[in-house]
C-alpha cells in the first residue's frame, strides 16, 4: 500500500464527497460537494490522503483545518473504515500539526463525540488536551469535547496565521 498526503485539489471534490458520506452519518452535518469545492478555494488547509496503487488514485482520507487569526481549528478527520489502522489519520494529523505550527498559529483545536474513546486517545497522544465538555454538541444526548493544543504561550489575538500558509 502506497499513501500521498497532499493538498486537495477541485478535482478531489467527488472523491472527497464520496468518502464524507461513507464515513459520516446525515446527523453529523456532512459537508456538501459545494462546501468541499469552497475549501479547496479559501485559504483554509485541506489535505487529501490517496491510494497511489489503485487505477483511480482513490481518497481514502482527508482532514480539513479552518483559520481564524492566531488559531486553527481541525474541523473534520476522516478515513474510510478499510484504511483504518493503518496511520493514515496519525499522518494527517502529524501533517497538520507540523504546518500549524511553522505558520505561527497560537493554538489548534477541535471537537470531537464524547463516546468516540480512539479518536480522543488519538489527540491525547499528540498533546491535545480535553478543554470543555459539550453538551448536545452532536444533537440531543450525543455529547462532544473541545481538545486543544497550544503552540505559542502570550500569541496576540489579533496575529494572523492565514497569511504564512504558503
Amino acid at each position: 500500500m502506497s499513501i500521498i498526503i497532499r493538498i486537495a485539489v477541485t478535482t478531489d471534490v467527488a472523491g472527497l464527497r464520496h468518502l464524507e458520506e461513507e464515513v459520516f452519518v446525515e446527523s453529523d452535518g456532512l459537508l456538501t460537494r459545494g462546501a468541499f469545492y469552497y475549501h479547496v478555494r479559501s485559504k483554509n488547509l485541506l489535505l487529501v490522503a490517496e491510494n497511489d496503487t489503485s487505477e483511480e488514485n482513490r481518497c481514502v482520507g482527508y482532514i480539513l483545518v479552518l483559520f481564524r487569526r492566531s488559531k486553527a481549528r481541525i474541523y473534520s478527520l476522516a478515513v474510510v473504515n478499510e484504511f483504518r489502522g493503518r496511520g493514515i489519520a496519525k499522518e494527517l494529523l502529524t501533517r497538520v500539526i507540523n504546518i500549524v505550527s511553522s505558520m505561527g498559529c497560537a493554538k489548534i483545536s477541535l471537537e470531537v463525540r464524547e463516546t468516540n474513546q480512539k479518536a480522543i486517545l488519538l489527540y491525547s497522544k499528540y498533546g491535545f488536551s480535553k478543554e470543555k465538555r459539550l453538551p448536545g454538541y452532536y444533537g440531543p444526548g450525543s455529547n462532544g469535547l473541545r481538545m486543544c493544543m497550544k503552540f505559542m504561550d502570550g500569541a496576540a489575538e489579533s496575529s494572523s496565521c492565514i497569511g504564512n500558509m504558503y
